[in-house]
């Protein structure tokens, strides 16, 4: 391991108060991952006891799985930011959901690590234990503010709520936004997909398409789209949207794309009329 991945360790809210000599030991049993957009990363399932626990490093992962209840489909749980854990729920015998998949949607590094390494982390330091809570209560409150845009009756009002997660959580904020004021324009790293949101915000595509649609004609969005290699699609634009699902359409519901806020203030605002 690098003396970067130690440093990264050490500022990470898990670990804060371990010694630096008891993270140069727990690092030797860890692995590194990286991992492209659209590329997943792998969660041994032949014991609930083996799950790793991992932590991202960079990027951002969405956990994809089937819904438990009712018609059976495709949603996604959460949107996994640096210095969040994927596999803690099952660290306390929480069950796997069905088809679970772990899937990159921006260029990710993620840290992975055995339950055991954890337990013998704790032994030496119980705070652990505390930070290990304050993570768990902190996917709680990005799992309450999901299911606030999940309840807004408009596709434009679902993701303009959606999108101010980025200014109102602190771990989803982008590192190089530094505007106090939020009036300056804010650039999202995340590769997004109509699949994904609607994964995401539990609607139809079309909710999303005209969704979209509306907040780019308010000016509160652009976005810039991209094939299936990541390169820029620099003849199609947001109109494209319009014909999105349509047979000669440019742009299907699995096309990649980013968002830019122009003004992140005002996107806000248009979340409160």
């Amino acid at each position: 391991m690098s003396p970067d991945n130690l440093t990264y360790l050490q500022s990470t809210p898990l670990f804060q108060g371990i010694t630096e000599a008891a993270l140069k030991g727990f690092i030797k049993n860890c692995s590194i991952t990286e991992l492209d957009v659209g590329e997943r990363l792998h969660i041994n399932r032949r014991n609930l006891a083996e799950v790793p626990i991992s932590i991202v490093f960079e990027g951002c992962l969405a956990i994809h799985a089937n819904t438990a209840y009712g018609k059976h489909k495709i949603i996604v749980l959460a949107l996994v930011m640096p210095f969040q854990l994927v596999g803690e729920y099952q660290y306390f015998g929480d069950e796997l959901p069905d088809r679970l998949e772990v899937i990159a949607i921006h260029k990710t590094r993620v840290l992975s690590f055995s339950p055991n390494s954890l337990r013998e982390l704790i032994k030496g330091f119980p705070v652990v234990n505390h930070n290990l809570a304050k993570t768990i209560l902190l996917k709680q409150h990005i799992s309450n503010f999901r299911l606030e845009a999940v309840c807004q009756t408009k596709g434009d009002h679902k993701i303009a709520t959606l999108l101010t997660g980025f200014i109102r959580i602190p771990e989803w904020l982008p590192t190089s936004y530094a505007d106090l004021h939020f009036k300056q324009e804010m650039s999202l790293p995340i590769m997004w997909s109509v699949e994904l949101m609607t994964r995401f915000l539990s609607c139809n595509v079309r909710t999303v398409r005209d969704g979209l649609w509306t907040l780019v004609e308010a000016k509160l969005i652009t976005i810039q789209w991209f094939d299936h290699e990541l390169r820029p699609l620099n003849d199609v634009d947001a109109e494209h949207l319009q014909d999105l699902g349509k047979r000669h359409g440019r742009v299907d519901d699995k096309t990649y794309f980013r968002i830019s806020i122009p003004a992140p203030n005002k996107l806000e605002e248009y979340c409160g009329e």
